[in-house]
């Protein structure tokens, strides 16, 4: 099923699969937000594309097939992916900082590179991290209590304000009636990973 999403400027643009909830609000009004606020934010939305898909998109928008994306490659595929809700600044800002991260020549970010700055550096492995910290009684798995801690939690520090509805919403739909769920059922409601996902957050 489509969905049709309107970006910062107006532009509509046709998704087959919509963004996880975490997500969508993660770019709630990042236009007003400070750049390493916002940098912490759009790295987070990038996760959630999962290890696998991240290297379709990145061959996506690889038109030269030099194997690396050039700044303004790698422009379009962020612009693209966070539907040009960032700004420019922002934009500009967050591909320094993978740039940086990759350690690369300054020219062209390969995948490899831009793996690493996303699932292995950005934002501490926030996933990671949050359930740990939901899970109160290191059983390693959460309880609907937990899970609704975890969410809660996840998005206050992201500075998002949500209602109990929006909580209870997310927490259903990652629970799927279970008592329990572990930290890679988790993951697959977060991050829309394909068969090949399963190790992303592994060295966490």
């Amino acid at each position: 099923m489509e969905q049709h999403v309107t970006d910062r400027s107006g532009k509509d643009y046709r998704v087959r699969r919509p963004l996880p909830d975490l997500s969508e609000r993660m770019l709630d009004s990042i236009e007003t937000m400070g750049t390493e606020e916002a940098i912490d934010h759009i790295l987070v939305v990038l996760s959630t594309i999962g290890i696998t898909k991240i290297g379709l998109v990145f061959e996506e928008y690889d038109v030269d097939n030099s194997l690396g994306l050039g700044r303004q490659e790698l422009r379009l595929l962020v612009k693209k992916v966070t539907m040009s809700k960032p700004t420019p600044e922002q934009i500009e800002a967050l591909i320094d900082a993978l740039f940086a991260a990759g350690k690369s020549d300054k020219t062209e970010l390969s995948l490899e590179s831009l793996r690493e700055a996303i699932f292995r550096t950005s934002s501490q492995c926030w996933l990671r991290k949050a359930f740990e910290e939901a899970d109160h009684d290191h059983t390693d798995t959460l309880d609907k209590d937990e899970c609704t801690n975890f969410f809660t939690a996840a998005l206050s520090n992201a500075n998002i304000n949500g209602d109990l509805i929006e909580y209870e919403a997310m927490v259903n739909k990652c629970m799927k009636g279970k008592e329990t769920i572990t930290f890679l059922e988790v993951q697959r409601y977060l991050i829309r990973e394909e068969k090949d996902d399963h190790h992303v957050f592994a060295e966490c």
